[in-house]
């Protein structure tokens, strides 16, 4: 999470603005005391014109209708990619459990599993990934 200090050039409101996920050289919102639309890059808040702003909202929402979209076009495939996911995270938690409690001797069978687990592998980070 990341914290912004926005003050609006237009009617000098002051606002804090949390965003959520990776961080963002570029910021488009509203004042939230005058509602003019604003951008924030490079640290810097300009106020935009109402036709520009339209126009990127515009653009923006076709973005995403097209990844909504294309989410719940592939969705039969997403969903086993997922459960997939979760399956490899669960063998992980019990990998993690059983060599916890290991004697310290490894036994053929581990080895075995090891190497299959090799030959499935791209490279070896993803090998140690799964580990």
């Amino acid at each position: 999470m990341e914290e912004l200090h926005i003050k609006c050039p237009c009617c000098g409101n002051e606002m804090e603005v949390t965003l959520r996920g990776k961080k963002s050289s570029l910021v488009l919102c509203v004042c939230g005391h005058c509602k003019s639309p604003l951008m924030m890059m490079d640290g810097e808040v300009f106020e935009l014109d109402r036709e520009e702003f339209r126009g990127l909202r515009q653009k923006l929402a076709r973005v995403v209708d097209a990844l909504r979209e294309s989410v719940e076009t592939h969705q039969d495939v997403v969903t086993p990619l997922l459960e997939k996911a979760l399956a490899r995270e669960e063998a992980k938690k019990n990998t993690d459990e059983k060599a916890q409690s290991h004697t310290g001797k490894i036994s053929q069978e581990e080895v075995d599993k090891l190497r299959k687990e090799l030959d499935n592998c791209v490279d070896v980070s993803d090998f140690i990934d799964k580990l």
